[in-house]
């Protein structure tokens, strides 16, 4: 029988200044320690960061991108979502999905989920998950339509693999502040 574990984070609205967020989450059933229980919160500690990418001109006249906290933004800043899921119990956690919302004032950014190896969905709704190609969403006037990037509310990370004792795997996607 599989057993699932769902990560979510709610974030109320845009996060101020962009600030990093820990968070924590369910572990899947048996990913337990056999001489201790699991954390209260289960197996699997989730953070997310909110960062920026900067371009930096090497001596060489190359240029390096890296991402750097994303302490202030104005509109039109493009912003780095990266959820770590952090497994702390003796035991692989198996079945980890993670989900992400995409916060208020935010469009996702087509194409830009990336990270572990993972089945990536998308949704307009928190409730139905769907891949890219398949995401419907409502036009103004009640019908079916492709949804767009700004119609997607929140990113799905099913996760390839188990996460092993104490091991980290992280996730991403890019979102622009309107």
């Amino acid at each position: 029988m599989k057993r699932h574990v769902v990560i979510s984070l709610c974030l109320a609205a845009l996060i101020q200044a962009a600030a990093a967020l820990p968070s924590s989450a369910l572990a899947a059933e048996g990913a337990k320690p056999a001489a201790k229980a699991a954390p209260k919160g289960g197996c699997i500690e989730l953070s997310t960061v909110a960062e920026r990418e900067e371009t930096l001109r090497n001596a060489d006249g190359s240029e390096t991108k890296r991402l750097v906290p994303a302490k202030h933004i104005v509109p039109d800043t493009e912003v780095v979502w990266t959820a770590t899921a952090h497994n702390v119990c003796a035991k692989p956690a198996e079945h980890v999905v993670i989900d992400q919302p995409v916060p208020e004032h935010m469009v996702f950014v087509a194409d830009s989920a990336a990270g572990a190896p993972a089945e990536v969905t998308l949704s307009t709704d928190g409730k139905t998950f769907q891949p890219a190609a398949q995401l419907t969403a409502r036009g103004a006037d009640g019908s079916a339509r492709a949804a767009r990037a700004q119609d997607v509310r929140f990113v799905r990370f099913t996760l390839a693999g188990a996460i092993g004792p104490q091991d980290k795997v992280s996730v991403r996607y890019r979102a622009v502040l309107q």
